[in-house]
């Protein structure tokens, strides 16, 4: 249960920063919306949430690679379908608090030049 909530907890921190780096990109809500489905969408997608990766395309693969979705599924697969404990799943995790702190640099950026 600690794993699930640890993968759970770490990638609602990336995706609130990608929404809040999308929302820093728009000045209404109608196009934060669209901009939202946009991205959203494909990315769920391209991220093997709903399709094996290995029965996409190989350059859908390369792209899913970028995908923090992706580490998130994976993770939260082995745990709850494989059994997995915290110690095997280290690899997606650390990926994904890679990109949890990319997105909260490009976080900072964003909105500093916004008040500015």
């Amino acid at each position: 249960m600690l794993a699930i909530v640890l993968i759970l907890v770490i990638y609602a921190g990336v995706s609130t920063g990608v929404g809040m780096i999308l929302s820093s990109m728009v000045s209404t809500e109608q196009q934060y919306q669209g901009l939202a489905l946009l991205v959203g969408m494909p990315t769920v997608f391209l991220a093997g949430v709903f399709f094996p990766l290995e029965a996409m395309p190989r350059a859908f693969q390369i792209l899913a690679a970028f995908l923090p979705v992706t580490y998130a599924a994976e993770a939260l697969r082995d745990v709850m379908i494989k059994g997995f404990g915290l110690a095997l799943i280290i690899p997606p995790l650390l990926i994904l608090l890679v990109f949890l702190a990319g997105t909260l640099g490009l976080l900072f950026v964003a909105f500093k030049r916004d008040i500015e």
